[in-house]
């Protein structure tokens, strides 16, 4: 029974190893996940401060060295401006995009670790019940040992 029942708990362990490389699989993507949109939210904020670089610098150049042309170029500085900020406007708000796609990811990642932790949790009880029966199994045999050469021992004095 108790070989049967360590047969039974080595297909478990083995069963459960996998599970744990499932979901440490998993994580392991969630976190990328993570790290990719976090990496995309950095090249958005470069991207937003220097749009608001070029604005400011386009206002400068307007108000200083472009003053004396600005009836020339007046169209161009105005439709500069108009698409700077269009496209400052577009990244701030993608920018949102990708801070509550962070936030999702990250709480699916949380979510996959903890997931993760619980299979660990899991594969470690069966092995230590595992280790418990083999030691059952161990002292049992033991045992018996003893016993048969007590009895051994028993009969050799009765002869």
């Amino acid at each position: 029974m108790s070989r049967l029942r360590s047969r039974h708990l080595v297909q478990l362990l083995r069963l459960q190893g996998l599970r744990v490389s499932t979901a440490e699989a998993e994580y392991r993507a969630r976190r990328a996940k993570c790290d990719t949109v976090m990496a995309a939210m950095r090249e958005r904020q470069a991207r937003i401060e220097d749009l608001r670089h070029q604005r400011t610098a386009l206002f400068e150049h307007v108000a200083t060295q472009g003053a004396a042309e600005l009836t020339r170029f007046a169209g161009f500085a105005s439709a500069r401006r108009a698409w700077l900020d269009e496209s400052l406007e577009r990244d701030e708000y993608w920018l949102q995009d990708d801070e509550r796609e962070l936030h999702e990811a990250e709480a699916q990642a949380e979510e996959a670790r903890q997931q993760w932790l619980r299979a660990r949790s899991r594969e470690s009880g069966t092995q230590n019940l595992l280790d418990d029966t083999r030691r059952s199994l161990a002292r049992d045999a033991e045992q018996r040992q003893e016993m048969e050469a007590a009895e051994q021992m028993a009969s050799g004095r009765m002869r």
